[in-house]
């Protein structure tokens, strides 16, 4: 199984936030995160039903050449079809509702694009602005159709299209219906991207069993912060 990359989902179904609204400071340290940092953490290092982030790199372990039995946003498409073909079968299968909340919280694939008040100062807002409108294009859309990228395309008109459908199993229904219902995006902070890789960079030594998880969440909010203060807003 892999699973730990993108912790969010598990934090919105326990509704446990990881940040505070504004995106300038993290959570992770706070009793209810630690308590689901220890759960993905002993799925590796306890229940042994995921490999650590040490141990898929060092094997170059991937869904596509059957290394997973499970794994989480892989978003089937055309391209992914094309990857496994003949390798085993799958299946889309709908998220674990959360054991005291009862929700099943998916993750609406991409990452949110901002034009900051740094693109305006360097002079570059109009430009910015049309790159960002021409990923709305139906062509450039159909591009992700070719692309074994775990993303759905942004307009559902593609994403639901008979081309983005062709010879994807009926369960694919899962994904699209989380486009409209139970779904929540990453959020919308500048700086996201950074805040990702250094609270991920972290949390990684935990799951490689080097800090505890107590000790990694501390780490965690400390690297995170920092990536949010310096993000270039």
């Amino acid at each position: 199984m892999q699973y730990y990359s993108t912790p969010y989902t598990w934090f919105w179904s326990a509704d446990v936030p990881y940040m505070d609204e504004k995106g300038t400071k993290s959570y992770w340290d706070r009793p209810e995160s630690i308590e689901i940092l220890q759960w993905l953490a002993d799925l590796v290092l306890r229940y042994q039903v995921a490999p650590s982030p040490r141990e898929a790199s060092e094997k170059r372990l991937n869904f596509n050449t059957g290394n997973y039995v499970m794994t989480e946003l892989t978003v089937p498409s055309p391209a992914l079809t094309t990857a496994i073909a003949g390798k085993f079968a799958w299946e889309v299968l709908p998220r674990p509702k959360h054991p005291k909340t009862g929700k099943a919280v998916y993750l609406t694939t991409g990452r949110n694009y901002l034009v900051t008040t740094k693109a305006r100062q360097r002079g570059v807002l109009l430009e910015a602005v049309q790159v960002l409108i021409e990923l709305y294009h139906p062509e450039i859309q159909e591009l992700y159709l070719t692309l074994n990228v775990s993303s759905l395309p942004i307009l559902k008109s593609v994403a639901t299209s008979p081309k983005a459908l062709q010879n994807l199993p009926p369960s694919m229904k899962y994904a699209l219906d989380s486009i409209t219902t139970g779904s929540k995006n990453y959020d919308k902070v500048v700086g996201f991207l950074d805040f990702h890789r250094a609270f991920g960079a972290e949390f990684a030594k935990a799951l490689n069993n080097e800090v505890s998880v107590k000790e990694a969440a501390v780490n965690m909010t400390r690297a995170s912060d920092q990536a949010l203060q310096k993000a270039a807003r």
